[in-house]
């Protein structure tokens, strides 16, 4: 999900108009007041999307104009990622990829979008660049644990050639992303059994982790990567509950098993209260990038909407309202119908269907 959450930002990206009206005459030109300008929306969709750079890149990869806290040379992963999403016409991704300069060592990963072919050449030779700050996103959010625990972690993995490369920041020896490696031939470490098919994906895996501590893992594999997610806990913290209860159940008979099972029901109903309040923060973040998406659209002067499966409007910005001569409140929560002809919210909503269908972008002209 963080993934596609990246790519489609890259897609607002490339279908921004902006960048095919002004990029190539500043390219020509060499006008400064293009340039302040290219630079200026650069700097918004960087602090609304919240990406650590955004830069345009020319063919090569080479940056030609770059925003941001933090500024780059760009390297071969780069140069690669941008070399596919020109020839693709779409979105590419970079592996994780270490960089020294500018101190301190750090992991970038960056998303990259074509953009239009400019007037009088066959082909796209620019492209937008997404730097994120994996520190701050990607490493935290695997860092996140649903309740308290001193030893459980997520892992993030990937093969490399006979080896398991470690892709993040790991609890408990740091500074070790894209730098651990652990042989196949240790096999019973957890992210050498998931990633080479001794341990199907969902299952319960027993064995040792990166430090070779006793360890229980399950791991899944990340649709449309070659990374792997391993999520484990060290075998005392699993089992220490157990053996605590047992020696009261030994010792106390049946009125301490009674305790014990209340102390279990508050654990798990304090357990529940911290995944909810999880669950609530992310819903807040969600809200509020929701807010932003639509305050963005409202100083469009395209219509924008959004709409959900079923085809009601979720979001109707301010020129859309003006385009079809209906107030927002009047729209928001209903379909097609309640705001074109029969025939024409019917051929509305088959194009709507196409797109979900074949998962893509599509573009159609309407009258």
């Amino acid at each position: 999900d963080w993934l596609e959450e990246r790519r489609r930002d890259a897609m607002l990206i490339h279908r921004a108009p902006i960048f095919g009206e002004l990029l190539p005459r500043w390219r020509e030109r060499a006008d400064e007041a293009l340039g302040a300008q290219l630079r200026a929306r650069l700097e918004d969709y960087r602090t609304a999307l919240r990406y650590e750079t955004v830069a345009i890149a020319d063919a090569a990869g080479e940056p030609l104009l770059q925003t941001g806290v933090r500024q780059h040379r760009h390297g071969e992963p780069l140069r690669a990622a941008v070399r596919q999403a020109l020839v693709g016409g779409g979105v590419a991704m970079t592996p994780l990829f270490r960089v020294d300069e500018p101190a301190p060592s750090h992991v970038h990963l960056d998303f990259v979008t074509s953009l239009p072919v400019a007037p009088g050449r066959q082909v796209a030779d620019a492209a937008v660049v997404l730097r994120t700050d994996v520190a701050a996103t990607l490493y935290a959010l695997l860092q996140s644990w649903p309740v308290p625990s001193r030893s459980a972690e997520t892992l993030l993995v990937r093969r490399e050639d006979d080896r398991v490369l470690f892709l993040n920041e790991l609890r408990h020896e740091p500074d070790r992303a894209l730098r651990l490696r652990i042989p196949a031939s240790e096999r019973r470490v957890l992210a050498v059994q998931a990633l080479f098919g001794a341990a199907p994906p969902g299952t319960l895996i027993e064995g040792v982790d990166y430090r070779g501590v006793p360890s229980l893992g399950v791991a899944y594999p990340v649709a449309g990567t070659d990374w792997w997610v391993v999520a484990k806990m060290d075998v005392d913290e699993v089992y220490a509950e157990a053996r605590k209860d047992s020696l009261f159940i030994a010792a106390g008979g049946l009125l301490l098993w009674l305790m014990a099972a209340s102390l279990a029901l508050l654990l798990a109903q304090r357990r529940e209260l911290q995944w909810a309040q999880v669950q609530q923060a992310a819903q807040n973040e969600r809200i509020a990038t929701f807010k932003l998406l639509a305050a963005v659209a409202d100083s469009s002067t395209d219509a924008i909407f959004v709409k959900d499966r079923a085809g009601r409007y979720l979001l109707f910005n301010r020129a859309a309202s003006e385009y079809v001569g209906r107030p927002v409140e009047e729209v928001i929560g209903r379909d097609d119908h309640a705001v074109f002809p029969a025939e024409v919210a019917a051929r509305l909503q088959s194009e709507d269907q196409r797109v979900m269908d074949e998962n893509r972008v599509l573009a159609m002209e309407e009258a």
